[in-house]
């Protein structure tokens, strides 16, 4: 029974990983790959990164960035380990020093060199390579050649309204995709989760929320009626003043995919945007980049946003990973639903159309 319940788990988990394979993924900051360095021999390294338990590296190869897999289809060895050739248009395998370019067909191999052969040429001497996409200050990698969205578009990326702020964090989450983004996506989980910050047990109830699906995203829009606290509107409502409303309203407006999701808040004059992308390491572990974005009409401290964003990201984290199963379902009898879910409910039925099984 238990060997049954492991085979089982585990195919679910390869469906899993494989139902994301057609998705666009964060893998990695774009400050990452300018900053990986040279190698003890004075090389230009390469930067490697895993993505549905599979491992690849990225690079700029001949000025554009690249992303192939992580193997050497030769004798195996791992392609992080190389550098880049003196042309700057190769990838050198550290093992043998075969080179790869850009379109992943070998080009070199410095033994045959020696000998005057030429480089061996057709469909098996070559590294996969995979669509790229640099946005948000993100590396984003498709497994599949035909991405079946394209990279979610976050409002004030090119809003000149809003300014990104520097740095991207990014941290581990011992967690689903599915769960994380559902997190930054639920409605009425400030009142408990949020308890004292962005929420108030004794101000349960759950907002009316507006949900629809488009082409290519997920929306979702609320106003939510929140403390009137530091946590919430920073300083730009009258949290101080005596006889101030204990409440005010925050509204969220949310675009997501299955693995992240942009939401712009309005407090009074507060306006800022956080971007929270999730590359899913494996079934049960994932990277979150979180991108902050600050409106420049609004006088923002950016290290005070970061400080609060970070604690409210801890409360949603401690919970997020809690979870049990591991499996978000796009099966909704897997799990207890209430009306006051239809957003999510709206969300897993737009995951299962597009052939998420689970996550």
């Amino acid at each position: 029974m238990q060997m049954h319940k492991l085979s089982t788990e585990a195919a679910r988990e390869q469906a899993y990983l494989a139902s994301l394979r057609p998705f666009y993924h964060p893998v990695a900051t774009e400050e990452a790959l300018d900053s990986v360095g040279l190698n003890a021999h004075g090389q230009p390294r390469v930067l490697g990164a895993e993505v549905l338990g599979q491992r690849i590296v990225v690079a700029r190869l001949g000025g554009a960035v690249v992303a192939m897999r992580g193997t050497c289809p030769h004798r195996g060895a791992s392609l992080a380990l190389g550098w880049l050739n003196a042309s700057g248009d190769a990838l050198v395998c550290r093992y043998h020093g075969f080179e790869w370019g850009s379109d992943g067909r070998l080009q070199r191999i410095p033994a045959f060199d020696v000998d005057g052969r030429p480089v061996p040429t057709g469909p098996g001497w070559c590294v996969e390579t995979y669509p790229t996409v640099v946005a948000h200050g993100l590396i984003w990698v498709c497994l599949e050649p035909s991405p079946r969205l394209p990279v979610l578009a976050a409002p004030p990326s090119d809003d000149p309204a809003y300014a990104r702020l520097a740095p991207i964090v990014e941290q581990e989450w011992q967690a689903g995709c599915g769960r994380i983004v559902e997190a930054f996506m639920d409605t009425y989980h400030f009142p408990f989760t949020h308890w004292g910050s962005l929420g108030d047990p004794g101000q349960p109830a759950a907002p009316k929320a507006e949900a629809r699906v488009h082409a290519d995203h997920f929306y979702l829009e609320y106003t939510a009626r929140q403390p009137n606290s530091e946590a919430v509107n920073y300083g730009a409502a009258a949290a101080s003043r005596d006889g101030a409303e204990p409440f005010v309203l925050s509204t969220y407006r949310m675009w997501a995919v299955p693995n992240a999701v942009y939401f712009l808040k309005t407090v009074g004059d507060v306006r800022f945007g956080i971007l929270a992308a999730v590359c899913p390491v494996g079934p049960k572990q994932c990277r979150l980049f979180r991108v902050l974005y600050a409106s420049r009409n609004w006088d923002a401290d950016p290290d005070r946003l970061r400080r609060t964003q970070d604690a409210i990201n801890a409360e949603d984290r401690e919970v997020v990973e809690s979870a049990r199963p591991w499996e978000l379902s796009t099966d909704l009898d897997a799990e207890l639903q209430t009306y006051v879910d239809r957003p999510g409910v709206t969300f897993r039925r737009w995951l299962a159309s597009l052939d998420v099984t689970f996550m």
